[in-house]
């Protein structure tokens, strides 16, 4: 009796010690994940759709990068059609306040996508020089003013600012709201809006580096030209791969620099297409946004 008391005594010791290792275990595994540096998607319609595109984990699978991680939860951290004047009083800014002060975040980069919804609400192809810059002066404002809130909130968060790539917009799109934002704009040709892009990303670029203290911590990115260069420009008849490469296109060391010809829209393959065959005139198919984080992380993240 006494034997087989001992033995069942052993049996609960070894099974006690199992369970403790396993927790032990399970935890050395989470904590290993937590201290992989993580890019946190915060932003507009091209930070939510870059969330359900998966982006971020796409680029990390593909390029075999072992010291990034995505934030979990970014739908919650983006929201669709907001404007940059709206970002501070919405919950998706209070998620991502919540997350970076979190004890246990490993938030090293915010990748913030705004200001894009307020110049297609302001800009028309007449404005004046002086309008125009009026106009990205205001988003510039609004913009330093949220990238300021989460740089003060953890010295070692690094902000980067993503733009866009050419849109397609055109007068007899299908989805009758591209018609009427074009319209709104003055109906200007592909060139022309395209040319505004490349202004307006070249305002804030500079606006921001002209400030010292965002030298190392504050970065502006575009994408213009991507899509030319990884589907080509079927409007002109140019094939893939004969456009500025994306390692060219807004560097480190040229922010500015623009790839694919302003002349003309994104491919229609480039961007998300929705049943029926219709086809966005602003966002990107998932692939398109997977070369955008491609993009992103090596012109910029894997510098940091």
């Amino acid at each position: 009796m006494k034997i087989h008391q001992n033995k069942k005594t052993m049996f609960l010791k070894f099974a006690t010690l199992t369970i403790f290792l396993s927790l032990v275990s399970v935890e050395a595994v989470a904590q290993k994940q937590r201290s992989k540096p993580e890019v946190l998607l915060a932003g507009d319609s091209w930070g939510s759709f870059l969330c359900s595109a998966e982006g971020y984990p796409e680029t990390i699978k593909k390029l075999r990068i072992r010291n990034l991680a995505q934030t979990a939860d970014c739908d919650l951290t983006t929201d669709s059609g907001i404007e940059a004047r709206e970002w501070l009083g919405s919950n998706a800014h209070k998620e991502v306040l919540k997350k970076i002060n979190d004890r246990h975040s490993a938030v090293k980069f915010i990748h913030l996508s705004l200001g894009g919804n307020d110049l297609i609400s302001f800009w028309h192809k007449n404005l004046s020089t002086d309008q125009e810059i009026e106009i990205f002066e205001r988003n510039f404002l609004t913009i330093h003013q949220i990238a300021q809130t989460y740089l003060n909130a953890k010295p070692h968060i690094k902000v980067i600012l993503s733009g866009y790539d050419f849109p397609r917009f055109t007068h007899n799109h299908k989805i009758s709201k591209y018609r009427k934002i074009l319209e709104k704009m003055g109906s200007p040709s592909p060139g022309e809006l395209n040319s505004a892009l490349v202004r307006y990303h070249d305002y804030i670029e500079r606006r921001f580096r002209s400030n010292a203290a965002y030298q190392s911590r504050m970065f502006v990115i575009h994408h213009l030209g991507l899509g030319h260069y990884y589907l080509g420009i079927p409007d002109a008849g140019v094939p893939a791969g004969r456009t500025l490469h994306p390692d060219q296109i807004s560097t480190l060391q040229s922010p500015n620099a623009v790839g694919g010809d302003v002349n003309y829209m994104s491919a229609k393959k480039w961007m998300t297409h929705w049943i029926g065959g219709l086809y966005d005139a602003f966002h990107l198919s998932d692939e398109g946004h997977q070369f955008l984080a491609e993009h992103v992380y090596r012109n910029i993240i894997q510098h940091q």
